[in-house]
């Protein structure tokens, strides 16, 4: 792919990214609002989810073999937090803005708890994570890329 259709494509990629970011801000600040957080750690909780899977899908296009897996791991992992944080907040119209009972995301208990606790844990995995891939990136030494060999039918050496 020439240099001008790779631009484009992460262009494209930073577009789609950032409008899921955005499509996904209120859900995840609404969340952050009814577990506890103030206003300004609410503001910056998107970051937090969202954030770190922009991170891990660097990660994913620079590394490879088992860093490259372990970065789709937490890309997943991380997809799937804030799916179901966006499918709850979803769910509770009353997150939507409005005050809620502080900590309920969830009538039946056994599924609150869980569901704090992922919302909770998330910052902490994102510290965790995101030092980890980035120290990852930042050692990642790409595979020299070989140079051809002259074939010994183009070589215009003379052999003696």
């Amino acid at each position: 792919m020439n240099r001008a259709g790779r631009r484009l494509l992460v262009a494209a990629l930073v577009g789609v990214v950032g409008m899921a970011f955005r499509v996904s801000w209120n859900a995840l600040r609404d969340i952050a609002n009814a577990i506890g957080a103030d206003t300004t750690a609410a503001t910056l909780y998107p970051f937090v989810v969202d954030g770190l899977m922009a991170l891990a899908l660097v990660a994913t296009l620079v590394l490879v073999d088992q860093d490259r897996t372990f970065a789709l791991r937490v890309l997943g992992t991380y997809t799937a937090a804030s799916l179901v944080l966006n499918y709850v907040h979803g769910l509770v119209p009353a997150l939507h803005g409005a005050t809620v009972d502080w900590g309920r995301l969830a009538d039946w208990d056994p599924a609150n708890w869980a569901l704090v606790l992922l919302a909770t844990s998330l910052p902490v995995g994102s510290i965790y994570f995101g030092s980890d891939l980035v120290a990852k990136v930042l050692h990642h030494r790409p595979a020299p890329i070989p140079t051809p060999g002259l074939n010994a039918e183009e070589s215009t050496e003379t052999v003696r």
